[in-house]
């Protein structure tokens, strides 16, 4: 039998940040009749260890040891960690509502993985929560982020068949035609998708759209100052060569539909570089920016239509002035672009909701 020790020296690296614990789950053996598990539960900031003692075909989990602080949890913080009496709690609770994992037996092979999105999924959202308070990005807490380059037009044909993003992605990464650099990233993921989901290609029938979504290692890269100039300079390239009038980068939990982590805009003109700013920000933000029935006063058969038109009433001068004061900038030529570091996370997300308010468009704060 496996003595403690040989538990331990199997454990992985464990990431400790600012009081939390930050690791992949990862299941090994010690010898072929035990099994160790490490089920990570970032949101509460404690690490649980089982180890699974198999006997013919029955698993019989207990408890080893329990690492880590139940940080701002108090009393109540382990009860939601483990549930009632001892066991784990329900996954999802106390989290924001998110797309629902899927529905697997035990028997398919997905049913293993999902230990493992649940767990990037906790650590997104224990990262976006901190972000939310006005907290920077955590260090090293890029798990379970997703990057979007968006592209969108009125004009032209489909974008999603456009040859320049069909050469940016194969087999689910990006190519050396993307960029040289983020094509040496391995456990990257991409994929060319739709722009507009079906809901809002009916709230924005003019447009065509298109979005290159990338995760794992893109996103880490993403969130790091100097890597990210590649993915702003592959945007304003793909926007360039597709014709898009409008585009946007922008990261977000993965399994979420709220955007977060703005850093690029771009548009023909300082209005569309407006719309797209509260487009993606503004309108999928966590509480909506814009007040969709002052839109649809503006323009009811489209709502990208309708912001545009909208940020066309504000003077460009003023557009760079307010951009400003939320952290941001404002450039010309080639067409419009606005930008923003990741510093403060959220600065494109304020921005949005001040550039809806001087477009005349602004929901209620309260």
């Amino acid at each position: 039998m496996a003595t403690f020790l040989d538990v331990l020296m199997g454990l992985g690296l464990i990431v400790m940040v600012a009081g939390q614990i930050w690791l992949c789950i990862s299941a090994f053996k010690t010898n072929p009749a035990w099994g160790v598990v490490v089920l990570l539960l970032p949101c509460w900031g404690a690490l649980l260890f089982v180890v699974v003692h198999r006997k013919g075909d029955e698993a019989q989990p207990f408890i080893i040891v329990m690492a880590g602080a139940l940080l701002a949890a108090g009393a109540g913080g382990a009860e939601r960690v483990f549930g009632q009496g001892g066991r784990p709690a329900e996954a999802g609770s106390s989290l924001p509502a998110s797309v629902p994992p899927p529905s697997v037996t035990a028997d398919t092979p997905r049913a293993q993985e999902l230990p493992r999105v649940e767990a990037l999924r906790r650590a997104c959202e224990a990262a976006r929560s901190q972000i939310y308070r006005g907290a920077p990005f955590p260090p090293l807490a890029t798990e379970g982020w997703q990057v979007t380059l968006w592209l969108a037009s009125a004009k032209g044909e489909s974008l999603h068949d456009h040859p320049a993003l069909v050469a940016a992605v194969s087999r689910g990464q990006l190519t050396a035609d993307a960029d040289e650099e983020l094509a040496t990233v391995t456990d990257g993921t991409a994929e060319l998708a739709d722009g507009l989901a079906p809901e809002a290609v009916k709230a924005a029938p003019a447009f065509r759209a298109a979005a290159i979504r990338m995760g794992g290692g893109y996103a880490r890269a993403y969130l790091e100052d100097a890597s990210r100039r590649r993915f702003v300079a592959l945007a304003d390239r793909l926007l360039t060569a597709t014709g898009a009038e409008m585009g946007a980068l922008y990261g977000q939990c993965a399994h979420l539909k709220t955007h977060e982590l703005g850093s690029w805009f771009r548009g023909a003109d300082a209005a569309g570089a407006a719309a797209a700013l509260v487009y993606q920000m503004g309108m999928f933000s966590e509480r909506s920016a814009v007040n969709r029935a002052v839109l649809a006063n503006i323009d009811h058969h489209d709502e990208l239509a309708a912001l545009q038109k909208a940020a066309a009433r504000v003077p460009a001068t003023e557009l760079a002035a307010l951009v400003a004061r939320h952290g941001g900038a404002l450039r010309k030529a080639p067409g419009v672009t606005i930008t923003f570091g990741l510093g403060a996370p959220m600065r494109a997300t304020s921005a949005s909701r001040a550039v809806a308010g001087k477009m005349g468009v602004g929901a209620d704060p309260n």
